[in-house]
């Protein structure tokens, strides 16, 4: 089975326990880790992590100078 990176998170927010630790797993070991999470009555929950895009790359903005005393 290929191996994907899951996170954690609460199963009613959907906030993430830990952004930063994505292991790496496979199918049958999320499906056994949020069995057993359901059995402890836990509210958190594996789930896959979503498409990662990482931009890099730089900005300049410029904004228009107005001379306030001119006017």
């Amino acid at each position: 089975m290929p191996k994907r990176r899951a996170e954690l998170v609460h199963q009613f927010t959907a906030e993430v326990l830990e952004p930063d630790w994505t292991p790496t797993i496979d199918q049958e070991e999320l499906d056994e880790a949020n069995e057993r999470l359901e059995a402890d009555k836990n509210q958190f929950r594996w789930r896959w992590l979503h498409k990662v895009i990482t931009l890099s790359g730089s900005v300049t903005l410029h904004a228009k100078a107005h001379n306030a005393t001119a006017a």
